[in-house]
């Protein structure tokens, strides 16, 4: 499985006094929706390297739906880049970008090549052209020194 698609409801302990939900909180339901994601891929144990390019675009309040979609873009073997955005949903209402970010998990063991990204889309293979762009030696640390 590539991709994973939760939701979760903003309720008042969620929010800071104006009633915007707190970033750590966006943050932490990206980061479990993502570690899902990745976990399914990679079929074993992975753990996060690092967090990029988050993008907070609007606020969310208190009784929205939370929609959070990760996909897989990238995948070396050890290395798997996670892309993911949240979108806040209002009953009657339109959906809306809350928050895009891309996160980066690593495994110990090597995967087998077997594991491919499939692209449906013109869209969705510009996303992995760029995810491709943004792998580097000081983006993707190796895993071999991760302890679990």
């Amino acid at each position: 499985m590539t991709s994973v698609e939760t939701i979760e409801l903003v309720l008042p302990p969620h929010t800071n006094h104006h009633g915007t939900t707190f970033g750590g909180q966006i943050m932490a339901w990206i980061s479990n929706s993502s570690l899902i994601c990745a976990t399914r891929y990679a079929r074993t144990d992975v753990i996060i390297h690092s967090v990029d390019d988050v993008h907070f675009v609007g606020p969310s309040m208190v009784g929205e739906r939370i929609r959070i979609t990760a996909r897989v873009m990238f995948c070396d073997g050890r290395n798997i880049e996670v892309g993911a955005q949240a979108e806040a949903h209002v009953v009657g209402g339109k959906e809306r970008l809350i928050t895009k970010a891309f996160l980066f998990f690593g495994t110990r063991r090597k995967q087998p090549p077997a594991l491919s990204i499939q692209c449906a889309d013109e869209q969705e293979m510009r996303v992995r052209s760029e995810a491709i762009g943004r792998q580097g030696p000081s983006t993707m640390p190796s895993c071999d020194c991760m302890l679990f």
